[in-house]
């Protein structure tokens, strides 16, 4: 189906230009026909599914409520005075979190459209239009969640076409958990992927582009994973989907899956504070509906689809490279998930991994899964399923089956591993070789591409950038230049929503350009425009400044000899829970001790153990935690 952006509220819907005047409040929403569902026991309903849950099975978060509607029985029809022919039901499942619909016969005739809305202008909200573009050769549309327990759906259309509209609803799905704000919040040793260097978490600013590789998936409207978008070795931005054959996405029901992106927390929750195990505030409003199976190998627990149409450009995603070979993944691992289906986190382990098999523990040196004993940041839990594992290079190696990982415990996860996946069951149908690298090129490894890349008559050679104190001088070079329009320099404090900084015309090789408002942490990309108004992104560039920088710690010598001390002055007092880890560039966790002399504002740490080079020390104290890096002559 077509991808969308539009959960609106009023003023939105008032801003939206389309071929119709957008649905308004209704005066007497209960002057609507109503399919009026019997009640439901939301609190039975989830005793009945916490009964089931377990390792290996996809958790189910709605109860499936079978229909049989269609306009030309149901609803209400009004005439209007454009030509124009409107139908309305109204659809109500009590105690409902969210309701989302499954419409298994879906054609929109030419001019026609579909809204989702809650009739009551004290409480509007509007998801929509759904048009002849989302008119696919499966018939099918299903819609994302929306919240509440009742909603109205309404079709306009020219009068004369109104014979053409084939629309089918059967499938009215009731949400007893909470899709997105469960009532089985994600633990609080989870780490937000927001988080970064100005929260002491820099280590995940290397990841920003695979963080939007991951996504969160609903299937028939009732089970929830997670996924990831990959890329192939013709890089032709082909939109591949890799989540779990637990998942049970299958031929039939791969149209009634919904892709949710960038499903984030707005700030950084820090891991094992209060807010990071209660409810965060991301939006579900950047999606695609509808997709096709590629391949599926219960023996590795791997499904593939593509999506059937583009992705949301509005998503700004990036398809993540992979890496099939035996050798198993070393140093930093990385997995990012969707734990309950709750905003996107990331977990880290330093620790060595080993093959097994399926749920089992036991290495095994022929096994289909990747083993991670343990995770040393976070962790992953139900909703976590079909989840990317990445190694230091950003590159897939597994997505989740299950395990028994928690906060709290020293509990493993396995993953089933590309490698195994590559040849899978040996058929185009049950392997990944036949899409991944679809000219058989017999590449074993490949990085990833933004999804939404526009080849342009530019060549990007590099993009960089200097930190000062309070600005950050940014450089980039190209190639060439043919028939070219400008650069747009873009900035994020997050990583995600960007604004423009300043728009730099074409003509030259060597491009420069300062931020003087440079403060903290902050992220940019250029945007390359042509004549024609099409566009490609670089990818982003994570900068820091120490402008105005409320230091936890400072820290000298720095650089400091093998033979010397490192030492440390707090701004506020130590306390018995101060920690310290050394981690090297690429993440790996090198050392993890108390400083010795630890007393009143000052502390030194021994460092003659490591090689010259330049490492990053974390230091949690008081409640706080900041990163900062130091050179080892």
């Amino acid at each position: 189906m077509r991808s969308l952006s539009v959960f609106l509220t009023l003023l939105c819907s008032l801003l939206v230009t389309t071929l119709f005047a957008q649905p308004q409040p209704i005066l007497r929403p209960s002057s609507v026909p109503t399919l009026a569902l019997p009640a439901l026991d939301n609190a039975l309903l989830l005793d009945e599914e916490r009964a089931l849950r377990e390792p290996g099975r996809a958790p189910y978060f709605a109860q499936t409520r079978k229909v049989n509607v269609r306009p030309t029985t149901e609803g209400t029809w009004t005439d209007n005075a454009d030509g124009t022919t409107t139908w309305r039901l109204r659809v109500s499942s009590p105690n409902a979190l969210s309701i989302n619909l499954g419409f298994t016969e879906y054609w929109m005739p030419a001019g026609g459209e579909l809204y989702l809305h809650t009739g009551k202008e004290d409480n509007w909200e509007v998801l929509g239009p759904f048009t002849p573009a989302d008119n696919e050769t499966h018939n099918e549309l299903w819609t994302p969640v929306f919240p509440g327990d009742e909603l109205i759906v309404e079709v306009s259309l020219p009068a004369a076409e109104r014979t053409n509209l084939r629309l089918w609803l059967t499938h009215v799905n009731h949400d007893f958990e909470g899709f997105g704000n469960s009532l089985e919040k994600s633990a609080s040793c989870n780490l937000d992927v927001v988080c970064g260097a100005a929260d002491g978490w820099e280590i995940v600013d290397k990841y920003r582009d695979i963080i939007r590789a991951t996504i969160t998936v609903n299937v028939d409207g009732n089970r929830k994973c997670s996924g990831a978008l990959v890329s192939n070795t013709q890089q032709d931005g082909k939109p591949y989907l890799l989540t779990a054959y637990h998942c049970e996405i299958r031929s039939g029901n791969a149209p009634s899956l919904v892709v949710f992106y960038n499903y984030d927390n707005s700030t950084c929750r820090q891991p094992n504070s209060t807010a990071s195990g209660q409810s965060g505030n991301g939006s579900f409003g950047t999606f695609n509906t509808g997709a096709v199976l590629r391949a599926e190998s219960d023996g590795s627990d791997m499904t593939l689809l593509e999506l059937d149409d583009p992705i949301n450009p509005a998503a700004n995603a990036f398809l993540a490279g992979w890496d099939r070979i035996r050798t198993l993944p070393a140093d930093t691992i990385i997995g990012i998930h969707h734990p309950n289906t709750d905003e996107k986190r990331i977990s880290f382990t330093f620790q060595p991994t080993y093959y097994a098999n399926g749920l089992s523990s036991t290495a095994n040196v022929n096994g289909s899964y990747i083993n991670v004993t343990d995770w040393d940041i976070g962790t992953t839990e139900p909703g976590s399923s079909g989840s990317p594992l990445f190694d230091r290079f950003s590159r897939i190696r597994g997505q989740l089956y299950g395990g028994a990982a928690a906060c709290g415990n020293n509990a493993y996860d396995n993953y089933g591993s590309i490698n195994a996946s590559w040849e899978g069951g040996g058929t185009s149908s049950s392997r990944l070789r036949d899409w991944l690298d679809p000219n058989n090129t017999g590449a074993t490894e490949i990085d990833g591409r933004e999804a939404n890349a526009t080849a342009l008559p530019v060549e990007l050679i590099g993009f960089s950038g200097t930190a000062k104190e309070c600005s950050y001088a940014l450089s980039w070079s190209v190639a060439e230049e043919e028939n070219f329009s400008h650069y747009e320099v873009e900035k994020s404090a997050d990583g995600r929503y960007f604004t423009t900084l300043s728009r730099v015309e074409s003509g030259r090789r060597d491009y420069t350009l300062t931020d003087e408002s440079a403060k903290g942490q902050a992220y940019y990309r250029l945007k390359m425009v042509d004549l024609d108004g099409t566009y490609a992104y670089s990818s982003l560039l994570a900068a820091k400044t120490e402008c105005g920088r409320n230091s936890l710690i400072s820290l000298y010598p720095n650089p400091v000899g093998k033979s010397q001390t490192l030492q440390l002055d707090f701004a506020e007092p130590l306390t018995t829970a101060t920690t310290f880890t050394v981690f090297s560039t690429d993440g790996r966790k090198l050392l993890d001790r108390a400083a010795a002399g630890t007393s009143g504002r000052t502390a030194s740490l021994n460092i003659g153990v490591l090689p010259a080079g330049t490492y990053f020390l974390r230091v949690v104290s008081g409640g706080q935690a900041e990163v900062r890096s130091f050179v080892v002559m």
